[in-house]
């Protein structure tokens, strides 16, 4: 059996299975909306039963209660357009239109269908956002190539709209298919009239199991499962006194799995910090029977070493409840209650008014932490217990116990408000960059021999209204953490072509511009294709200087990336060559053009080390036919070692700083000249 657990757990690890927990854990607000809804409505049905307000209350609930397939579509779809790089909010919205189609198609199949719609709320977001986000990925299907900053959001969602409708046609195939096998399942079951004919105990225990088995694999069972519990009675019986107002009451405390004694174990039994932090925050929404936090944050999804108490505890309170009222210990439960009227009060309404309904309950609860007790240590002993195989060569005297170092370092609270700090500090720095511009700077590359300028080098700045300059070390980092490295990639791309398209035009002849990318944008394809669209316009003039960080991230992608933008027409260098560990490899496993020798090499001629391992490189450079470029050139003496062979450029401060595309243009019209502070 150890086989089969294994893939169970490595299903749960899935970004599939993050999607389904992490969006239904988005769901809590709108469940707990939905609750407060629910006991609006009971309470004002007991006040004024035929008043105006009850029949708004029980219209939003209704609503609240047809609507939650379609909040499960656009939560699970934003999570899954996270995944994929897509936009959140047009992806999410996408997915309530394909829920919508969804229930459409399973009811012209038929009302039996209808149950299902849970089951495809989960699966439909999790299969239909990863065909967008391939489809999206193939050029023919964009309605749109710009990639200016101030179109960038329409550009974005405009290209979604081909995929989002091949997706939609893929959808309807897909489900006429499943709808039709769905047409005939109720001749070979014959329906449930198997299931009316049994006592209400035997329906009640099948639900209980059903309706775990469902909730450990992620499905909504409550509402998968409705037309099952609509088969056990309203009122009691004197033969079986077991009705959906029981199981409400006494059964499923605390949610499916009879969760909230699952709370009791957790706060009494668990040594781990973060599962302690976890059944407190759940106190409040279980009792009106919610436990997706529990489901969906411990998680007891996909949980296996969890399932079996799942299982167990609401079988036993089922028991138990059955037993204690056929004594006659505890009035029946009379009164209809919805499942979401909270502990306590269930089991007193329910039962009009009997406190030894109530103490039933709480023995149920204690029953049930009993239960849930040794599998939550058994579970946490595997978890953060486990134990390697010693290895000698290993051994130290100073080891931990995993357990030990969990608790000691795994602080959520202390994490969550460092990360808050951060963010806002962050965001602070961010806000302060928006009212700067942002503009390229040019430094010159420079032929030593002709002192002739070949080229340039686009070099991000942000200047304020008084023309204050900010280098790119002050918040190139910033832009980074905050996820926009792509995105200025991109811009300094266009506003590079932009440039040279002006130069053009006025008859400049610049031999090439060079452009920085980082490795979010090589490793990401649609960023790829963005840029080596807007360097198309100008093939065989523009350079991308690419670090070896980026090149050893992801082999195969770097190197699909590498050629796309070769075919666009750009020339790839590889910046700060020679400071990576597999430098050399680089230069057989990569199609580049040239390099460019970081400036820690130029600052090493002062020895004669330093100077044969610089002339080393430029004749390997040489000997490869490969662009070479020296940057940090700074002193005369640095230019005085420099080797005298075709194809080599410098760059430094010993011939100018960057400069403005004005200041630029005039540097480059004559001979380069030496900068006025070079030594």
């Amino acid at each position: 059996m150890k086989p089969y657990f294994e893939l169970f757990l490595a299903a749960g690890q899935t970004t599939a299975a993050r999607s389904v927990r992490d969006g239904m854990l988005w769901l809590l607000p709108y469940l707990m909306l939905w609750t407060a809804v629910l006991i609006v409505d009971e309470s004002l049905r007991r006040l004024a039963p035929d008043g105006a307000a009850v029949r708004l209350s029980g219209a939003i609930a209704i609503a609240l209660r047809d609507l939650l397939p379609l909040a499960i579509w656009g939560s699970i779809g934003a999570v899954r357009a996270i995944q994929w790089h897509l936009p959140r909010a047009a992806v999410a919205f996408t997915c309530v239109g394909y829920g919508l189609l969804v229930q459409h198609l399973l009811a012209w199949h038929g009302e039996w269908t209808r149950q299902f719609q849970i089951v495809f709320s989960v699966l439909g977001p999790v299969l239909l956002v990863p065909v967008i986000g391939r489809l999206q990925q193939v050029r023919w299907t964009h309605l749109s190539f710009q990639a200016t900053q101030a179109g960038e959001n329409v550009s974005e969602v405009l290209n979604l709209v081909i995929p989002t409708l091949l997706a939609a046609i893929v959808l309807v195939v897909g489900m006429e298919g499943i709808g039709r096998g769905l047409e005939v399942l109720p001749a070979l079951v014959g329906g449930l009239a198997w299931v009316e004919d049994m006592p209400p105990l035997v329906i009640g225990a099948l639900y209980c199991v059903l309706n775990t088995a469902l909730w450990g694999v992620g499905v909504h069972g409550y509402y998968a499962l409705l037309p099952l519990l609509e088969v056990l009675p309203v009122a009691p019986s004197a033969a079986d006194p077991v009705t959906r107002s029981l199981l409400g009451a006494f059964v499923f405390l605390g949610g499916s799995g009879a969760t909230a004694s699952l709370i009791g174990a957790l706060l009494l039994a668990s040594r781990s910090r973060k599962n302690r932090m976890i059944a407190a925050a759940s106190i409040l929404p279980a009792l009106f029977n919610i436990n997706e936090l529990l489901l969906f944050g411990l998680p007891l999804i996909l949980n296996v070493r969890l399932f079996p108490p799942l299982l167990l505890v609401p079988l036993a309170n089922l028991l138990v409840a059955y037993g204690t009222v056929r004594l006659g210990w505890v009035p029946p439960v009379s009164v209809d209650l919805p499942f979401n009227t909270p502990i306590g009060i269930n089991a007193f309404l329910g039962s009009e008014g009997s406190y030894a309904a109530v103490l039933l309950q709480l023995c149920n609860l204690a029953l049930g932490v009993a239960i849930y007790a040794p599998f939550v240590m058994a579970w946490e002993r595997k978890e953060y217990g486990g134990e390697a195989p010693p290895l000698r060569s290993l051994d130290t005297r100073f080891s931990r116990r995993e357990e030990e170092a969990g608790f000691l370092l795994d602080d959520p609270v202390g994490v969550s408000q460092r990360k808050w700090l951060e963010k806002r500090t962050l965001d602070a720095r961010l806000m302060k960059y928006a009212d700067l511009e942002f503009m390229l700077y040019y430094q010159p590359k420079v032929d030593p021999l002709s002192r002739r300028v070949t080229g340039g080098e686009a070099l991000l700045r942000l200047v304020d209204g008084a023309g204050n300059i900010q280098l790119p070390g002050d918040f190139l980092n910033d832009l980074d953490k905050a996820g926009l490295s792509r995105e200025v990639d991109e811009w300094v791309m266009q506003a590079a072509v932009e440039q040279l398209s002006d130069w053009l035009e006025a008859g400049v002849e610049l031999p090439c511009v060079a452009v920085n990318i980082g490795v979010a944008s090589l490793m990401d394809r649609a960023a790829v294709l963005r840029l080596a669209e807007l360097a198309g316009q100008h093939p065989g003039r523009l350079v991308v200087e690419i670090t070896e960080h980026a090149l050893v991230a992801d082999e195969a992608r770097a190197q699909w990336a590498i050629g796309r933008l070769r075919e666009a027409g750009l020339k790839i260098h590889i910046d700060d060559f020679g400071t990576g560990y597999s430098s050399l490899s680089y230069l057989h496993r990569f199609e580049v053009d040239g390099i460019k020798i970081d400036r820690s090499f130029t600052l090493s001629l002062h020895s004669q080390r330093g100077r044969d391992v610089f002339s080393a490189m430029c004749r390997l450079a040489d000997q490869l036919e490969l662009a070479l470029v020296v940057e940090g050139l700074e002193e005369h003496w640095q230019l005085q070692h420099l080797p005298v062979q075709s194809d080599l450029t410098v760059q430094g401060w010993y011939y100018s700083k960057a400069l403005p595309p004005a200041a630029f243009l005039d540097y480059a019209a004559g001979p380069a000249k030496v900068a006025a502070n070079a030594v």
